[in-house]
């Protein structure tokens, strides 16, 4: 038997989603970045998931800029 270490309600609420859309409650924090993402994965495919998560959190919060993080951007929330 394997051993998935999540809680038995969790692995039914998984399997009984047909989308993961269903499994998502609240806002989606990469949404105003959606299509910036796309388009940087797929010109640099082998970038780290981090390096894109440290774009991310350079740019304001709440910005809508679909072509998301400007080149250079410095995070001085010290």
């Amino acid at each position: 038997m394997t051993r998935l270490r999540l809680a038995r309600n969790t692995v039914k609420k998984y399997a009984a989603a047909d989308r993961p859309e269903q499994l998502i409650h609240g806002p989606i924090l990469v949404a105003p970045f959606r299509e910036y993402l796309r388009r940087r994965r797929e010109r640099e495919p082998d970038l780290p998931i981090w390096t894109l998560l440290q774009e991310m959190t350079l740019t304001p919060a709440g910005s809508t800029n679909s072509n998301g993080p400007t080149e250079g951007v410095v995070n001085k929330t010290k």
